[in-house]
């Protein structure tokens, strides 16, 4: 026996198919709200919400990544040496490179523990942008 319909209501079901459909995003399909959202939902089910605190926290401190990695390799490219503007370059590179994996690496130290997860987002950018400054300092002397 076959029944045509265009809406059926379940009135027994405790959840609606959009939360249905939150549920099986993973943290990088979510929006900042979503995860923020995520987080909380995460904290009030006994779990630990720390891999999400740090995923929305390091979203927000990559939006400055640009200007802290530029910032530091302006200073290094002001600075006159031997070899010309390909060596400068190539130096800025792997400096951003090295940015990257420090943020990597202060991101698996956050995620077993060892740092708060809004430490473990801006330490990168917080290292690389005194390392900056002190460069600027340097500079000017």
């Amino acid at each position: 026996m076959v029944f045509n319909f265009e809406k059926l209501e379940i009135d027994y079901l405790s959840f609606t198919p959009e939360e249905i459909i939150q549920k099986q995003k993973i943290p990088d399909e979510m929006t900042l709200d979503e995860l923020k959202k995520y987080a909380s939902e995460q904290l009030n089910a006994g779990t630990d919400p720390t891999r999400i605190e740090i995923e929305y926290h390091s979203r927000i401190a990559f939006a400055f990544a640009s200007f802290v990695v530029i910032m530091f390799g302006l200073t290094i490219s002001a600075n006159k040496r031997k070899g010309g503007t390909a060596i400068q370059f190539g130096i800025n590179v792997l400096l951003t490179f090295v940015y990257l994996v420090f943020m990597k690496i202060s991101q698996a130290f956050g995620k077993n523990g060892v740092f708060n997860p809004l430490l473990t987002a801006w330490l990168a950018n917080i290292v690389f942008f005194i390392a900056g400054i002190l460069n600027l300092i340097r500079i000017k002397k």
